[in-house]
Order: structure tokens, then C-alpha cells, then sequence
């Protein structure tokens, strides 16, 4: 099983007329990690990001404090360079740490912040080759467009919008992120007894710990379907 490589990524929000919106943006078709896909702004975190001397990433899923404070440099580094949007680091919210399965490829094991999009007028550059588009989007229609199928997402992507959706505006998201503990999704693809193509997460009854001692009862889920358009996110206390 090939480590994780160490990631950030910033969601930046800011409000509108019609409610909470989100920046989106759009990788290239054919070349890159998550290639046509629509993310939030963010990259791998660099040696430098940790000071001196750096540190190499795990697969391990601690908020380790060294560890949080590279992931913010990287999240305000990778903002800048493939938006021109300058933010600070302390106005990062750490909401979640998400790893892929061990099968995948390539894999980044990633920080996701939320933070305030900087004051109105400030223009957005994308980084040229890197990212082809942007669009400020309530997450109700980011999923909207994704169910469509005129928007490709990634899982992570998905359930932050999935979570974001339940927010009216900056501060309720960012008073959500700031008093809840982050949770660490480490991810299980798996196909389903009739067939459909699932990902888990620890406290779904057919994840893999599932009989560890405190393990959720017969029939809890926590689980994405992604077999077919519209996804569907499955979550219960059982």
C-alpha cells in the first residue's frame, strides 16, 4: 500500500442575494489529479510548509498539531497561486481530514478548511494549465448540476457540499466548523450485494471495523452511492 501524500484544500465561502456560495474550480480534462473535475483551490503540502527540517506524511489520521499548521501554509500557498485570492491563515476553520482507499493510484491524504472569501472585488487569476474555469455556486446547485451530470465531482467534494448545503450563510458554516470536532473520513469502495458501487466510512455496519467492540448496529449506514447519477448520501445514528 503506497503512503498517502500530505494535502490541503480551502473551501472558500462568501454570501449572496440567494444564499451561501462556494468558489468551484475546474481541472483540466485530460492531464493532472482529478482531471475534469470541478474541487475547492488547494495542492500537496510542501517540506517548506512545515519549517525546518519538514516531515514526511503517513496514512495515519491524527490532528497532529505540526502536521495541521503545514496543511494551513499549503491551503493559503496553493489559494494564492491558483486563484491570485489572498487569505489568511488564521481564518481557516479545520473541518475535516479525508483518505482514500488503498486502492486508489494516487493518493492524497488531505485537510479540508473552510474559510471566508477575501473582501468583494478581488479578482480571480487562475493558474494557467492547471485549472480551466471557476464558478461561485451555492452548494444546492453544484449538487444540482452534478445529479444533471453537467458538473463531475469527487467524492469529497460531494459530501462537503452535501454538508455545506445545510448552511444559510458565512457564519453559519464557520460557527458549525468551529464548535464540531473534524471528523476523519478514511474511505472503503466497495460494491454492495445487489451490485451498486458504494463508499464507506466508519459507522456504516459494512465498513471494516465494523465488529470492533462499539461498532455500529445491524443496518447504520454511512456510505455514498455513486453507481448512478443523482448520488446518494446515506447517514445514520444506528
Amino acid at each position: 500500500m503506497s503512503s498517502a501524500v500530505l494535502a490541503a484544500t480551502v473551501v472558500l465561502l462568501r454570501d449572496a442575494p440567494g444564499g451561501l456560495e462556494v468558489l468551484l474550480l475546474e481541472r483540466p480534462q485530460h492531464t493532472g489529479s482529478f482531471a475534469g473535475a470541478w474541487v475547492f483551490p488547494g495542492g500537496k503540502v510542501d517540506p517548506e510548509d512545515f519549517g525546518s527540517g519538514g516531515q514526511d506524511a503517513d496514512d495515519g489520521g491524527g490532528s497532529d498539531g505540526h502536521e495541521v499548521l503545514a496543511a494551513r501554509r499549503a491551503g493559503v500557498r496553493e489559494t494564492w497561486e491558483e486563484t491570485g485570492l489572498r487569505v489568511h491563515a488564521d481564518e481557516l476553520v479545520q473541518l475535516s481530514v479525508w483518505i482514500p482507499d488503498s486502492v486508489q493510484p494516487r493518493r492524497f491524504r488531505t485537510y479540508f478548511f473552510v474559510a471566508p472569501a477575501p473582501v468583494p472585488g478581488q479578482e480571480i487569476v487562475l493558474n494557467a494549465g492547471e485549472l480551466e474555469d471557476y464558478a461561485w455556486l451555492s452548494p444546492k446547485e453544484a449538487l444540482s448540476r452534478h445529479a444533471a451530470g453537467t458538473m463531475s465531482l469527487v467524492p469529497p467534494t460531494w459530501v462537503t457540499l452535501h454538508w455545506l448545503s445545510h448552511c444559510a450563510d458565512v457564519e453559519t458554516a464557520l460557527g458549525r466548523a468551529r464548535i464540531g470536532q473534524p471528523e476523519t473520513y478514511q474511505s472503503r469502495q466497495r460494491q454492495g450485494a445487489d451490485g451498486r458501487k458504494l463508499v464507506l466510512w466508519s459507522g456504516d455496519a459494512d465498513y471494516p471495523d465494523a465488529d470492533a467492540p462499539g461498532s455500529p448496529k445491524a443496518g447504520a449506514r454511512h456510505r455514498l452511492d455513486v453507481s448512478s447519477l443523482p448520488w446518494s448520501y446515506q447517514r445514520t445514528d444506528g
